[in-house]
């Protein structure tokens, strides 16, 4: 009895052996395989033998690293004569008005590609110059879709170039971007390395002016300092000169009162050697 349960499941599938989910996995594999190789066919343009030559050139020349020649020195638009609005810039290295361009291709051949209004030279790709910001401007959007339109029906490119040349786009506009950033950068540094120089010699003369203005009043003070002492020289000059002559004076007193006393003492000792020598005569003469 369990055994004829358990072999029931399988005698309902479809086929024998096999479960319905395995079926219906495997049947959306397949599905989704053949869905996958139709898109990549379709991806896969055909390119009319006419234009097999150029695909070729412009493939060979996407694939190089060599940067596509500019034949123009500012962002001036050869058709309209005013400055590029949305620039775009065409395989042979001409510039445009995105409207302009578009213009040209919608209302000239729109069922084949257009040649350069200035070298007449077949245009397969057109390259935008311009992002989209996604804001509220609704025509940027609309000329990259028309660009893309028009790349897509005639550059003959498989998936891989086109991303290559998204790749490309995307790294000149961000290396554009990064050159504005760094020259907005470099020029705030320059702005503040110039404010803080100047801040630094302004601060510098400052000190410098307190510096010699403190000197100043230091040689002023010196110059006090070396007239008193100068003066207390002087003064000190004239008393040596005084108590030089003092001393003079005194010596020379000195000298007249010790002749004067030693006048006097001689004086005296004469006057009694003479008494005693008349004592002595007059003592002899009474004896």
């Amino acid at each position: 009895m369990e055994a004829s349960v358990c072999l029931a499941p399988d005698e309902d599938s479809l086929i024998e052996g096999v479960s319905d989910p395995v079926l219906l996995v495997l049947g959306l594999s397949v599905t989704f395989l053949l869905g996958l190789a139709t898109l990549l066919c379709r991806n896969e343009q055909r390119i009319h033998p006419e234009h097999q030559e150029q695909v070729r050139v412009v493939r060979e020349q996407l694939q190089l690293s060599e940067p596509r020649p500019q034949y123009y020195s500012d962002m001036s638009c050869p058709v309209c004569l005013q400055q590029a609005l949305l620039p775009v810039e065409t395989n042979c290295g001409h510039l445009f008005c995105g409207p302009c361009i578009v213009a040209y291709w919608r209302y000239g051949t729109w069922l084949g590609s257009i040649s350069c209004p200035i070298c007449r030279q077949t245009v397969t790709l057109l390259f935008p110059l311009f992002r989209d910001t996604g804001g509220a401007q609704v025509e940027p959007a609309l000329i990259l879709r028309d660009i893309h339109d028009y790349n897509r029906r005639f550059s003959g490119q498989p998936r891989s170039v086109r991303l290559l040349f998204i790749f490309r786009w995307v790294r000149r506009t961000h290396t554009h971007t990064h050159l504005t950033h760094l020259t907005q950068t470099h020029t705030h540094l320059t702005q503040t390395h110039t404010h803080t120089h100047l801040t630094h010699l302004t601060q510098t003369h400052t000190h410098l002016t307190q510096t010699h203005t403190h000197l100043t009043q230091t040689h002023t003070h010196l110059t006090q300092t070396h007239t008193h002492l100068t003066q207390t020289h002087t003064h000190l000059t004239q008393t040596h000169t005084h108590l030089t002559q003092t001393h003079t004076h005194l010596t020379q007193t000195h000298t007249h009162t010790h002749t004067h006393t030693l006048t006097s003492v001689f004086s005296l000792s004469f006057s009694l050697d003479e008494a005693q020598m008349m004592s002595f005569k007059q003592g002899r003469f009474l004896h």
